[in-house]
């Protein structure tokens, strides 16, 4: 995969990606995407934006979560194209996560605190195996790899959902033979 080659308009709303941000300094901010819809399709907008806009050091996260996008659809899960998608931002974009575990959906579907952990947990290990059965180590695996999870107003349930994710994710890092400092 070539992020040269990358180029679609995705639109938010009745506006293109690019309108959107036009006014964020890429170097500066952050920037994440999502889609319910075509999360490839949006990742290659956001990469276009990076360098239409000249970014010299994009931070972010291109938000691909094949597992996720599939329980949102219905669709059967494709992992196949995860693979070059990390290769290429850990080559061309080192400071920009390619992956993420989107729990969202699965609160949105009624699942308990303990159901989201498992279900993050669950697709970080599948992402983990997809990776490492395409050649690519699981410290470069466990750094592509951002979280989204719920929070609500119950703030002490909701820390310690984050704490618990934190400190099972570095476990599950460390069984993979991920350097402590290389755990995220």
């Amino acid at each position: 995969l070539d992020l040269d080659e990358l180029a679609a308009e995705v639109r938010l709303g009745p506006h293109p990606l690019g309108l959107a941000l036009a006014d964020v300094d890429p170097d500066l901010a952050p920037i994440a995407i999502s889609s319910a819809e075509d999360q490839v399709a949006a990742a290659k907008a956001l990469v276009q934006f990076w360098k239409d806009a000249g970014a010299t050091a994009p931070r972010g996260n291109l938000g691909l979560d094949p597992l996720a996008l599939a329980a949102r659809t219905g669709g059967a899960p494709d992992l196949s194209g995860i693979a070059e998608w990390v290769k290429a931002t850990v080559d061309e974009l080192p400071l920009v996560r390619a992956l993420t575990v989107d729990v969202l959906p699965y609160d949105e579907a009624g699942a308990g605190d303990v159901d989201q952990l498992a279900f993050a947990l669950a697709t970080g290990v599948t992402y983990l195996r997809a990776l490492e059965a395409e050649g690519i180590a699981p410290e470069v695996a466990v750094g592509q790899i951002a979280f989204r999870v719920s929070a609500n107003a119950d703030q002490f349930l909701t820390i310690a959902r984050l704490r618990a994710l934190r400190r099972l994710w570095s476990r599950i890092a460390e069984v993979s033979g991920v350097p402590a400092g290389a755990r995220g």
